[in-house]
């Protein structure tokens, strides 16, 4: 059983004309080149090769911080690298804003972050102001 020349001018008309397409799962159509406007239609749905990857910190640059600002060989969890690691999160926070400013939602997580180091660093300064002074330092807050 042969495929007839007229069936394989068909296969190929379709694969040229689904390469450099993206869909959701409802296979609504997007082409790459043409973003549509809102992409409220494709809401709770996957969308395949448009959406974005968003990025914190990986672990290696968590591990890293662990290294620095730990107490002992198996700190994870002191204020301090806690403060660290928040100060960290809190920096690439306020540089995604100045690329997308009316992100609200990650504004609001933004501000818990603020709140959070806040309430950490006050618990140092009165179990141990040493501690804290160097810890502001080292991190360069100014407080």
């Amino acid at each position: 059983m042969g495929v007839s020349s007229e069936q394989s001018a068909v296969s190929s008309q379709r694969s040229s004309y689904f390469e450099g397409t993206a869909y959701c799962e409802n296979r609504k159509q997007i082409t790459e080149n043409r973003k549509p406007k809102t992409l409220k239609w494709c809401a709770g749905r996957t969308l395949h090769k448009l959406k974005e990857e968003v990025v914190g910190l990986t672990t290696d640059q968590k591990q890293e911080i662990i290294n620095r600002y730990r107490l002992h060989g198996a700190d994870t969890g002191s204020p301090e690298v806690q403060v660290a690691i928040l100060s960290e999160r809190i920096s690439y926070l306020t540089d995604h804003f100045k690329v997308h400013a009316k992100d609200h939602h990650s504004r609001r997580g933004l501000i818990k972050l603020v709140g959070q180091r806040r309430r950490l660093l006050n618990y140092l300064k009165i179990k141990d102001i040493e501690r804290y002074r160097t810890l502001i330092e080292q991190l360069g807050l100014r407080r």
